[in-house]
């Protein structure tokens, strides 16, 4: 998203696993989740009345520190491929888009 231009993003889902975050933890199986679900969505408002999101379980999955260093390092990563050394020099790299018969080659594994 910097790449294109964003100074925001929306990350709610991203952080509705963490430890710290206000859902209601919940154990399904033996697995431990969180309860996240949006602010416009049917089970926040009560009613079924243009609904936006819905309520999902989302893993447990650690401490908002440890995701905020992954997210640095990660930003951190991608501009160091591109040959930069600060932020905004992620701006300036060329991309590729996939797409048609190659589109999902990427995902393989």
């Amino acid at each position: 998203s910097i790449r294109f231009g964003a100074t925001m993003v929306m990350i709610g889902s991203m952080l509705a696993g963490l430890e710290e975050s206000p859902g209601k933890t919940v154990e399904v199986d033996g697995v431990l989740f969180k309860e996240y679900y949006g602010s416009a969505s049917d089970f926040n408002k009560g009613e079924y009345k243009h609904v936006e999101g819905k309520r999902i379980l989302e893993p447990v999955k650690g401490t908002l520190a440890d995701t905020l260093r992954e997210m640095e390092e990660d930003i951190q990563s991608a501009i160091s491929y591109a040959g930069g050394k600060k932020l905004m020099d992620i701006r300036k790299v060329n991309y590729v888009t996939l797409g048609g018969d190659n589109a999902g080659e990427h995902l393989l594994m």
